[in-house]
C-alpha cells in the first residue's frame, strides 16, 4: 500500500484504510500492512488488536506545522516503547480528543486518565506511553511541535496524560472547531486560510490550557484561600479588557486588600499584571 506524500516528506492529506488492503491476504498480513502504513506516518509503535477481523481507517491532514488526525479501528491498544522513542526522535505533543461514543485511557509518565466521550488529554512524543482507545472507538488527535506549545503554554508537563479543561466555554469551543475540521471536505488548500487556522487552533488550545491551569491553581491553595483565589480569576476575567482593571479595582471588587490579591497571586507563580496581559494578549490574538 503506498501513501502519497508532498515534498519534504511531510503529509498533506492522506486518507487510508483496510478497505486498501489486499481482500486475499490473512488477517494478521492485513494488520502488519496497516501497522506498517502507520508507522510511516507517525513513528514506530505497538499495537494489540481486538479478536475480530481487521478494520481501520484514518484520515490526516497538515495545517502549517500543526497535524490534524481522525483515526477509527479495531486496535485495542497502541504503546511506544522506549525503542519506538528513540528511533523516532520526535518532540511533538498529541492533544488526543475521544471523538466517540465509550471510554478510552491513556497512560504516561507514571499517570493514566480515563476520558469519557467528548474528553481530552496531552500526550508527548518524547515520552514511553501507551493509549487504548478500544476496539471501535473514534479519536482524533492535534499533533503540536513542541515550540508551538511552548511559546503559548507554560508547564505543559504537569498535564500529560491528565483530564484537560473541563467542560468550560474554551474547551467546547475547541471540540466544535475540531469538529469543523475534521468534516469530509476538509478546508481549502490555501496558504493564507490555513495560517489562519493554525493560529486559530493554537488559540484555543492555549485557552484551554489556560482553564486547566487557573483550575490548577485554585486546587494548589485549600479551604479560604482558594475560594478566594477563584473570585479574583472570575473578576480578572470580567475586566480585563477595562482600562479601569487594576489590581485596587480588582481587590474592592472581591473585598480584600491589594496587598492579599498580589501575594495570592504570586503563590500561583503569575502576578496581576502578567494575568492581565495574558487575557489581553489572548484576545487580542482572538481578534
Amino acid at each position: 500500500m503506498s501513501l502519497e506524500l508532498t515534498p519534504g516528506g511531510a503529509p498533506h492529506r492522506i486518507e487510508f484504510s483496510s478497505a486498501q488492503l489486499p481482500p486475499d491476504v490473512s488477517n494478521r498480513r492485513r494488520r502488519n500492512l496497516w501497522r506498517d502504513a502507520y508507522a510511516e506516518l507517525y513513528g514506530p509503535l505497538e499495537v494489540w488488536y481486538a479478536d475480530r477481523p481487521f478494520a481501520a481507517r484514518i484520515v490526516s491532514a497538515g495545517i502549517g506545522t500543526l497535524g490534524l488526525t481522525t483515526s477509527w479501528s479495531t486496535v485495542e491498544r497502541f504503546a511506544r516503547t522506549a525503542r519506538c522513542v528513540a528511533t523516532s526522535g520526535s518532540d511533538c505533543w498529541q492533544l488526543v480528543l475521544n471523538a466517540g461514543r465509550r471510554r478510552m485511557s491513556a497512560r504516561q509518565l507514571g499517570r493514566e486518565t480515563v476520558l469519557a466521550p467528548g474528553a481530552m488529554t496531552l500526550l508527548c512524543d518524547s515520552e514511553p506511553g501507551s493509549f487504548r482507545p478500544g476496539a471501535c472507538n473514534k479519536w482524533l488527535f492535534v499533533t503540536i511541535p513542541g515550540w508551538r506549545l511552548a511559546s503559548r503554554v507554560r508547564g505543559t508537563g504537569d498535564f500529560v496524560a491528565k483530564p484537560l479543561g473541563g467542560d468550560g466555554p474554551a474547551t467546547r469551543h475547541l471540540r466544535r472547531y475540531l469538529a469543523l475540521l475534521s468534516r469530509p471536505q476538509g478546508i481549502d488548500d490555501d496558504p493564507a486560510l490555513h495560517a489562519h487556522v493554525e493560529t486559530t487552533l493554537l488559540d484555543l488550545v492555549a485557552l484551554a490550557f489556560r482553564r486547566a491551569l487557573d483550575d490548577r491553581d485554585v486546587e494548589h491553595l485549600r479551604g479560604q484561600r482558594a475560594a478566594r483565589l477563584a473570585m479574583i480569576l472570575a473578576a480578572i476575567d470580567g475586566s480585563f479588557d477595562s482600562p479601569a482593571c487594576t489590581v485596587h479595582a480588582v481587590a474592592a471588587r472581591v473585598g480584600l486588600s491589594p496587598r492579599y490579591v498580589q501575594d495570592l497571586l504570586h503563590e500561583t507563580g503569575r502576578s496581576f499584571t502578567e494575568r492581565v496581559l495574558e487575557r489581553r494578549l489572548q484576545k487580542a490574538h482572538a481578534l
